[in-house]
């Protein structure tokens, strides 16, 4: 049964007791990151991680709170001498960059002690790693940029990704950042849990959908230093039957 460590639960707004997004999808033989937010690359030091296990990396999008810690996180399984493929999911605006992105860091692929692999993410195209199959679901979380990012003359696409996941009976959604609920409710009654962002959603319709689907807990993360504990408490008294609560930094959820 897989395992998932919340190794940074924070939001955008830097949080001192969060750091900012990753998710450790901990198989039987390898692993995959999903997003890499800063610190990611010390977290797992700290944990003295294998670095060998490493089999993917999955990022939803490309905000620095969910990427920002790519480049460490790289030279620290380059310089550790580890062996073996290595695959990025990302993306395609990034994909199609990421090489050359990493090069202004003095990280040359080529140059990796192991075979290195970049893959562009597309919405319902179904891939697998370390024995799971991620599903990726396009969200609107970047649709606001679209006017000025063109008015700017800026190239970005504007793709933001939310994934369900599934290994063998078990089955969950990580949302990433999404632009409202809309975007992963259609999903969620498949999931025996759900990652879901709680800077950028309407809390109350978690909470009533939650009710109506009791079977599936709801992990808010992505949790911003202001977040409204209270409001929190109170939606959970206003719908009773909903499985809700705040992401704790560092803990393990099992499917």
């Amino acid at each position: 049964m897989p395992r998932l460590h919340l190794l940074g639960t924070g939001s955008g707004l830097l949080n001192p007791r969060r750091g900012a997004s990753a998710c450790l999808l901990e198989g039987a033989v390898q692993d995959v990151l999903l997003d890499a937010g800063e610190p990611v690359a010390a977290t797992l030091a700290r944990r003295k991680y294998d670095w060998s296990r490493l089999a993917g990396i999955v990022i939803s999008h490309t905000h620095a709170d969910h990427l920002g810690g790519l480049p460490m996180l790289l030279q620290q399984v380059h310089l550790s001498g580890r062996t073996g493929s290595l695959s990025l999911h990302a993306p395609p605006e990034f994909a199609a960059v990421a090489r050359e992105h990493l090069a202004r860091y003095y990280l040359f692929p080529e140059a990796f002690a192991f075979s290195w692999q970049v893959q562009p993410l597309q919405a319902g195209s179904e891939f697998e790693l370390a024995g799971c199959h991620f599903r990726p679901l396009a969200t609107t979380h970047l649709a606001h940029y679209s006017s000025p990012a063109r008015d700017l003359g800026y190239p970005n696409r504007c793709e933001a990704f939310a994934l369900a996941v599934r290994s063998g009976s078990c089955r969950f959604l990580y949302s990433g950042d999404v632009g409202s609920f809309l975007d992963l409710e259609s999903e969620m009654p498949d999931a025996g849990f759900a990652i879901v962002d709680s800077t950028h959603i309407d809390l109350e319709a978690v909470a009533r959908w939650a009710e109506r689907h009791a079977a599936v807990t709801v992990v808010l993360s992505h949790v911003s230093p202001v977040f409204d504990f209270e409001a929190l408490e109170q939606l959970k008294a206003r719908f009773p039957g909903a499985r809700v609560r705040l992401a704790e930094e560092g803990e393990i959820l099992e499917g």
